[in-house]
């Protein structure tokens, strides 16, 4: 039998750990209720996400576990049952995962939410996910993209569908042209929100406000894109812990938190103008402590945005095969290489990172 590779968070003791294993191919075959496919997976990255998995396993008992939501590969083999999706698909069709399984038959299914699905399963989190080498997936989560320019970009997909949605919810709560937009964090999704709105809203301008360790790759990016950029110390001061945040204080009408740090949050609400929104997309480590009364009294409007619907999805890959996103800012790595991978990534010493299976 084959064995394959698979990035893991294993647990000794007390200790988390991130390692790449070799393991029988069948090991941990999931068998979903609907027709699914094998996927032999090309592609997969690292998002923040997966290192708040890290850093808060106690969250996430089941060890080991695959980490991984964000990949592209090739069908390898239909399992069963007749496809009713919105494509046809076939063994041999390479195809961007969304890895949100939704039941389809809950309230929110229902209403067309499903990324808030009351029975979603998300994998690399519930389940296992998408750093190995194959991976079975429910047909309904695969998208065609064989005429992709770079293989590479799509894995970078399932990203760019995360800022779309959040976009999009911006535009619901009043985000209008001409704006001028705040962004706290300079990740990757801050990057592929500021380059979605560029596209589909064209803002006066856009500030994203990172830390330190963004000065040598990440922010430089940003401004290559036009976009303006500072760090977090150039802003804000704290003297005897309290936070100085009158540089940016009701400026804006629109900003997004994508940073989950309660600093951030913090900053980000203080930088609104009365009446304005704060779209949080950053997942937080911890709670944050926020002052509520300067919600109520100013009137923000304080909205979540988590993961994406398929037309999300579907407008992300054709943003992709636009050129919205570019190669260079992938840095692709060995996945034996795991774990100084992550630590890279969470070192902002890269953009977009990737491990080729």
């Amino acid at each position: 039998m084959q064995d394959l590779l698979k990035i893991m968070l294993t647990k000794n003791r007390h200790t988390e750990e991130i390692t790449c294993v070799d393991s029988p191919s069948d090991q941990n075959d999931i068998k979903f209720p609907t027709p699914s496919a094998k996927v032999e997976i090309n592609y997969s990255g690292i998002c923040g996400s997966d290192i708040h998995i890290i850093h808060r396993s106690r969250l996430y008992p089941k060890h080991p576990r695959i980490l991984g939501h964000e990949a592209c590969g090739t069908v390898n083999k239909i399992l069963a049952g007749l496809y009713q999706g919105h494509q046809n698909l076939s063994e041999g069709n390479f195809v961007a995962i969304n890895p949100i399984i939704s039941c389809g038959s809950c309230k929110m299914c229902k209403q067309g939410k499903t990324n808030l699905c009351l029975n979603r399963i998300l994998l690399g989190s519930d389940i296992d996910g998408l750093l190995q080498e194959n991976v079975i997936v429910p047909l309904n989560n695969l998208f065609a993209i064989d005429n992709l320019p770079d293989k590479r970009l799509g894995a970078l997909i399932e990203p760019l569908a995360v800022a779309v949605h959040s976009v999009k919810i911006a535009e619901e709560f009043g985000l209008e042209s001409d704006e001028d937009i705040l962004l706290f964090g300079a990740g990757k999704i801050s990057l592929f929100i500021s380059l979605v709105l560029k596209e589909r809203v064209k803002p006066q301008s856009i500030t994203v406000i990172g830390l330190n360790k963004d000065i040598k790759v990440r922010l430089p990016i940003f401004r290559e894109c036009g976009i303006n950029t500072y760090t977090f110390d150039q802003l804000f001061e704290k003297e005897g812990g309290k936070l100085d945040l009158s540089y940016f204080e009701g400026i804006y009408k629109t900003v997004f938190e994508v940073s989950g740090s309660e600093d951030g949050i913090k900053a980000a609400i203080k930088s609104l103008e009365s009446g304005g929104s704060l779209i949080a997309v950053g997942l937080a480590e911890s709670e944050a402590k926020i002052d509520t009364n300067c919600i109520v009294r100013r009137e923000l409007r304080f909205v979540g945005s988590d993961g994406y619907i398929k037309s999300d999805f579907e407008y992300a890959i054709s943003l992709i095969k636009e050129g919205l996103i570019k190669r260079e800012w992938i840095e692709i790595i060995d996945p034996k290489e795991c774990k100084e991978a992550f630590l890279k990534y969470e070192n902002s010493e890269a953009m977009a990172i990737m491990f080729k299976f």
